[in-house]
């Protein structure tokens, strides 16, 4: 795990700060973990740089995960030798999952995999 949301709905708010005031957003990475304070917890050590985007309205960004990342988790959540249950896929916790639905509709983990991916990669303020 990378980052540990504490609360998106405060997440979402800060962004949008620095969206309609450019002048709020931080300037370097401790400065960053300070404004996130109680919205998300920046656990892997390796983690040093934190990355803004502006996004044109004439522009569709699509997010490209970091190769390494998307390799193994696609090893996890693919893996049929035994499969990866979806009821311990790691949804965001601001999301009722009706698990007995999932298992009704013979959804696996891949397939929740794949959906998560191209949600995430894809993602764009409507």
């Amino acid at each position: 795990m990378r980052i540990n949301i504490i609360n998106s709905g405060l997440i979402g708010r800060k962004i949008i700060d620095w969206t309609l005031d450019p002048a709020t957003r931080p300037k370097t990475f401790v400065e960053f973990k300070q404004q996130m304070a109680g919205r998300l917890d920046v656990v892997d050590p390796q983690i040093t740089k934190f990355q803004l985007v502006d996004t044109p309205a004439d522009t569709i960004v699509i997010r490209l995960p970091e190769k390494g990342m998307i390799g193994q988790a696609k090893a996890k959540y693919t893996n049929t030798n035994p499969p990866f249950p979806p009821g311990q896929f790691p949804f965001p916790s601001y999301l009722p999952i009706d698990f007995q639905q999932l298992a009704q509709q013979g959804i696996t983990a891949e397939e929740l995999f794949y959906r998560a991916v191209g949600g995430y990669t894809t993602a764009e303020c409507e």
